[in-house]
């Protein structure tokens, strides 16, 4: 029986020997489940952080993606303003220069008017005073006519007295 007993004190003793080394095992396994837990927890939260940042990031580039698209559609309304202005621009500079022509030909139509009205002018007067001086000549020759018409009137009137005394003395 005695050795029984120490067969089972052996025993008991191998036991909680073997109790004691699972209890540090155990221990030992808390310590690194809990550690795993904080380890867990920290990637968790590392992941709802990356995750919020991934959101944050896709909000942000949604935000620029719209701006993007925005600041296109204003650079296209730019761009079609500019070239509506540029074909106006180029419209009103060819009216300005056809008018700018027009009033050219204008000018030089009114110079030459101007030069004929001018020459004709000059031309007039000269036939004025032509008419003037053969009008004031026309005038003399009346005159003169009248004149020598009287005289001859006279003399022909001496002849015919002259022509009656020379009858009447030849008989």
């Amino acid at each position: 029986q005695q050795q029984q007993q120490q067969h089972h004190l052996a025993e008991i003793a191998a036991l909680q020997s073997e109790v004691e080394r699972q209890g540090g095992t155990i221990a030992e396994l808390e310590g690194r489940s809990k550690a795993t837990e904080q380890q867990l927890e920290h990637a968790v939260r590392r992941e709802q952080m990356v995750l919020a940042e991934k959101r944050e990031q896709e909000r942000k580039l949604a935000l620029l993606n719209h701006e993007l698209k925005e600041a296109t559609r204003r650079a296209e309304n730019e761009v079609d303003v500019k070239r509506k202005l540029e074909s106006t621009y180029q419209e009103v500079r060819k009216k300005l220069e056809d008018e700018q022509n027009r009033r050219t030909r204008d000018q030089q139509a009114i110079h030459q008017a101007g030069d004929k009205m001018s020459a004709l002018d000059k031309q007039f007067k000269e036939t004025q005073a032509k008419l003037k001086a053969e009008s004031e000549a026309a005038v003399k020759l009346r005159k003169s006519n009248a004149e020598l018409t009287v005289a001859v009137k006279r003399q022909e009137a001496v002849v015919a007295e002259h022509s009656e005394k020379l009858a009447a003395a030849q008989t």
